[in-house]
């Protein structure tokens, strides 16, 4: 409470902190789990990057959008600012597909 009020006094000052869900926390830990884990193939490291990688993409446009929309409060509502952020993030489902794709291969899911 007492930081948000600060941040609303001094409008000033640029966009220094962007608050993520409880879902995408877990994600995005599982994920870094499965990247740093030593048992983990390549093949599928190497797809966990790749989802990392446009995750911090969207991570850094999401701020841009953010920092461009909120300390001149050029948006009343967050439709506007996602309108404007949605067509240039980058959309996982392909992403995540490969991982699945990969997942399959390597441990020879549908060879039973």
């Amino acid at each position: 409470m007492y930081i948000k009020s600060k941040e609303e006094t001094h409008k000033d000052l640029p966009l220094q902190r962007v608050y993520f869900s409880k879902k995408f926390y877990n994600l995005y830990s599982d994920l870094l789990n499965l990247q740093t884990n030593p048992f983990v193939p390549n093949e599928i490291k190497d797809c966990i990057n790749i989802i990392m990688q446009n995750i911090t993409k969207n991570l850094r446009l999401l701020y841009e959008t953010l920092a461009f929309y909120i300390p001149e409060e050029k948006a009343k509502f967050y439709r506007k600012i996602y309108s404007h952020f949605e067509p240039k993030k980058i959309d996982h489902e392909k992403d995540f597909q490969a991982l699945r794709t990969t997942i399959t291969e390597y441990f020879k899911v549908n060879k039973i």
